[in-house]
């Protein structure tokens, strides 16, 4: 994980990723909070994704993340 907003992320992988592809990200450490997102650029090892928060849950997750996760 490079960085990370409400909206999207960019992160790194050895694993190819295509754009469009769908994928679950798991960024919180002290609970299991998966962030459906999909490839919305490339470069190289890096991706830019963009979360798909399309239900509650995925909307509470995030606001989850960002508020007791990521340090401001």
């Amino acid at each position: 994980l490079q960085n990370i907003s409400v909206t999207g992320a960019c992160i790194s992988s050895e694993i190819l990723l295509v754009l469009g592809q769908e994928i679950e990200l798991h960024v919180c450490r002290s609970k299991d909070l998966p962030l459906k997102a999909q490839v919305v650029w490339i470069k190289g090892q890096e991706y830019g994704v963009s979360f798909l928060l399309d239900t509650a849950e995925a909307f509470a997750n995030i606001s989850y993340i960002m508020n007791n996760e990521i340090q401001q």
